[in-house]
This record gives C-alpha cells, sequence and structure tokens, in this order.
C-alpha cells in the first residue's frame, strides 16, 4: 500500500527545505590569534575591490560570504605585517592617483570551491584561494601570490542534523584560516619583499 502525502503537508516539507537552502552562514571576521610575522616599517595602503570583497558562493545549503570575511582577516594579517597600514577608498581609485604611501597590498582576487558531499561515503571538499598583489604607490607591480587551501571532511551519519550548513560554514572558516596563513608564511619569507621594504626605508 503506497502512501500519499496530503497537500498541506507537502506545503510545509516545502518551506522547511526552502528555509534551509540558501541561508547566509556565519563567518569569523577576525582572526582568534594576531600572526606572529616580523613587521616591516613602511606604510601600505590596503585596497578590497568590490569584486573581491562582495564575493559570495551560493551553495544547495548556504550561502558563503567569503569576499567580506576574506576581508576582514587579511586587513588584520596585514596590521601584522607593516607598521602603518592605511584604508583605500573604492572611490576614486586608488590607480588614478597615486596615494600617500610606501606601497599598496591588493586582495585581487579571492574565490572558493564547494563540493557537496554525504554523511556515508563521500566527504565534503572546500577550497579556498587568494590572489594578493603588492603594488608601488603609481601601481607599478612589486609582486604577487597566490595561496590556496583545501580539505576534506567526510561526516557521519546524522553528524550535522539538523543544521549542515554550521558544517559546511565550519569547514570553510578552516580552509580560509589556512590559506590566509600560508599567504603570510610566503610573503614573510620573500626576498624580493625584504628588498623592496629596505629600498622604501632608505629611500626617506
Amino acid at each position: 500500500m503506497s502512501r500519499t502525502i496530503r497537500p498541506l503537508a507537502l506545503l510545509a516539507l516545502l518551506a522547511l527545505l526552502v528555509g534551509c537552502m540558501g541561508g547566509a552562514v556565519e563567518l569569523p571576521g577576525r582572526m582568534e590569534q594576531p600572526a606572529l610575522v616580523d613587521k616591516l616599517d613602511v606604510t601600505v595602503g590596503a585596497s578590497f575591490p568590490g569584486k573581491a570583497r562582495g564575493y559570495v558562493l551560493p551553495t544547495p545549503i548556504v550561502r558563503i560570504h567569503v569576499g567580506e570575511s576574506s576581508a576582514a582577516r587579511l586587513r588584520q594579517a596585514w596590521d601584522a605585517l607593516f607598521a602603518r597600514v592605511v584604508d583605500l577608498p573604492d572611490w576614486p581609485p586608488w590607480r588614478s592617483q597615486p596615494p600617500a604611501v610606501e606601497g599598496v597590498i591588493e586582495l585581487a582576487e579571492a574565490d572558493m570551491d564547494v563540493a557537496l558531499g554525504n554523511d556515508a561515503t563521500r566527504p565534503d571538499r572546500i577550497r579556498a584561494r587568494y590572489r594578493i598583489c603588492l603594488y608601488e604607490p603609481d601601481a607599478t607591480p612589486v609582486k604577487c601570490w597566490t595561496a590556496e587551501a583545501e580539505s576534506t571532511d567526510q561526516r557521519k551519519i546524522g553528524e550535522c542534523l539538523p543544521d549542515i550548513g554550521a558544517c559546511i560554514g565550519q569547514q570553510a572558516d578552516h580552509v580560509m584560516r589556512e590559506a590566509v596563513a600560508r599567504f603570510l608564511l610566503e610573503f614573510e619569507a620573500d626576498p624580493e619583499v625584504k628588498r623592496w621594504a629596505a629600498r622604501k626605508q632608505e629611500a626617506r
């Protein structure tokens, strides 16, 4: 004997599914611990173009505000890297008129891929990628870095119910923090950056 779903029950089920899909996951805006790096004695402008800062990744379960959270984390990281950081406005574009700083560091790209798995045999996979560039005030490139991090997590049966979005958010938070950490390691160890900072100090 087959069972039928009553119209009102079906509507309630659909409303529940729609309510669970597409909600925005809450991500931390800042890292819990400040980055332990050597601070360069230079003043830089911080640039977060609207396309990167406003990047939102939609998934069937939740929307992830990748750009907004990434900008907040990187802004904190740059405070640790440089003696002084000045936030540059969106308008007018800083490239149209050299700002009164010794360099500009910019989040050129923020990207994330999410492949949803299940709670049995297929893990959730999340990858975060940043493209960050350092410029002279006149927009001459100094160097760019690409920092990536990836995570896989196999959910156990019923582990993330009823809020799978929260589990996806935690995994996204992890890969974003890892990508920022990798950028910091590459930047701090880069001899080209050290030479650039030395030239700025000599020119004062």
